[in-house]
């Protein structure tokens, strides 16, 4: 039995004189993590278009405008499907009558806003 420097187990003779580091190994090794790269990114192109495929399945036409509206294209609420798009929800919002909120005076603000006086 022999120790190989590098190896943490004992071995035959025959196996420690052995070179296992040949570059064929290496080579073989290195076409294996290709193919392992190469079979991971195929997943994600297909993932990828599946979501595209669902997106555009999902799709509908804006009542107002006509344009094409996506599930998930919403920046505030979500829209629901068969809804108007984002942008002619904001007009429309806009065009309502303001709430009725209750305006703050300036001697409102004075009386409620804090003034430290002390030394510096």
């Amino acid at each position: 039995m022999w120790w190989r420097f590098g190896h943490s187990e004992w071995q035959p003779i025959t196996e420690a004189l052995t070179n296992t580091g040949t570059k064929d190994e290496y080579r073989a090794r290195e076409e294996q993590q290709s193919l392992e790269r190469e079979a991971q990114e195929e997943r994600r192109r297909q993932e990828r278009e599946e979501e595209l495929r669902c997106r555009e399945a999902g799709k509908w036409e804006c009542p107002s405008c006509g344009g094409l509206v996506y599930p998930g294209d919403a920046w505030g609420a979500p829209v629901a499907p068969g809804g108007p798009c984002t942008a002619c929800r904001t007009l429309t919002d806009s065009q309502q009558p303001p709430t009725t909120e209750r305006t703050v005076t300036a001697a409102e603000a004075a009386e409620t806003t804090p003034i430290w006086r002390g030394t510096y």
